[in-house]
C-alpha cells in the first residue's frame, strides 16, 4: 500500500503559510490504526488542543520529500510524554506504519498565547545566542534544537561564523560544534523573540 492512496481529508483545504513542525510520528500503536507521536517540545498539551493537523515527511537534512497533506484527526490523547492519535482513513496497523517518520505540522496562528515568561520551542529555534559575560556581547551561535534534561530544558546551539554566515563551525571530525546551554533564567536572562536574539551568562573560554 502506498501513502498516496491513503484516505486523507476528503475536503480540500487551503494550506496555511505559517505551518511549523510540532511533532513526529514515531510508530504505530495497536492494531486499529492509531499512531504514537512525540511532540517537538514540552508543550505537548498544546498540540492536543490544536484542531488542524498536517502531515509531511522530511529527509535527514530537514528537506521536504513529500507534499503537505491535511488530515482529519478523529482522536488524540496525551499519554505521558507522547500523544496517541487516530486519523480518518487509517484503520489498521499496516496503514499506521506507513505514517512512521512523518512530521506533524500546525499553523502558528492556532498556538495559544504563552505566558510572559514562557516560550514555544519553535520560536526559540533560529535565535542567535550571545554571551553576556563581557562588556561587548559576543556571538555564541544559533539555536538549532531543544531537549529536556529532567530538571530543565537545554538549548542546542551550533557555533556559526556570523549572523550573515550561518554555516556551522566544524570540529576536527568535520561535525558541527554544538554547545548545550540550560534554558533557565539565571543563565538565560534575556530572550528577544521579535529580534531573534538571546543573551546568556555563558563563557566561551
Amino acid at each position: 500500500m502506498n501513502i498516496k492512496n491513503t484516505k486523507f481529508d476528503s475536503n480540500e483545504k487551503l494550506i496555511p503559510q505559517d505551518l511549523v513542525i510540532v511533532g513526529r510520528i514515531s510508530d504505530a500503536n495497536g492494531v486499529r490504526g492509531k499512531v504514537k507521536i512525540f511532540p517537538h517540545s514540552k508543550e505537548n498539551t498544546q498540540l492536543v488542543k490544536i484542531k488542524n493537523w498536517y502531515l509531511q515527511k522530511f529527509d535527514e537534512d530537514e528537506h521536504p520529500i513529500t507534499p503537505i497533506k491535511p488530515i482529519n484527526v478523529l482522536q488524540k490523547t496525551l499519554i505521558g510524554s507522547h500523544i496517541l492519535a487516530s486519523f480518518e482513513g487509517i484503520t489498521d496497523r499496516d496503514q499506521a506504519l506507513l505514517l512512521k517518520g512523518y512530521s506533524i505540522l500546525a499553523s502558528r496562528s492556532e498556538f495559544p498565547l504563552p505566558d510572559s515568561d514562557e516560550f514555544y520551542w519553535i520560536d526559540l529555534i533560529g535565535c542567535f545566542v550571545y554571551s553576556n559575560n563581557s562588556s561587548e556581547p559576543s556571538l555564541i551561535g544559533i539555536v538549532k534544537n531543544l531537549s529536556e534534561s529532567g530538571a530543565h530544558t537545554l538549548l542546542h546551539i551550533y557555533q556559526i561564523h556570523s549572523e550573515d554566515d550561518l554555516s556551522p563551525r566544524l570540529n576536527s571530525k568535520g561535525r558541527p560544534i554544538e554547545i548545550l546551554i540550560p534554558f533557565v533564567k539565571d543563565i538565560v536572562p534575556v530572550v528577544d523573540i521579535k529580534n531573534k536574539k538571546i543573551l546568556a551568562n555563558w563563557s566561551m573560554e
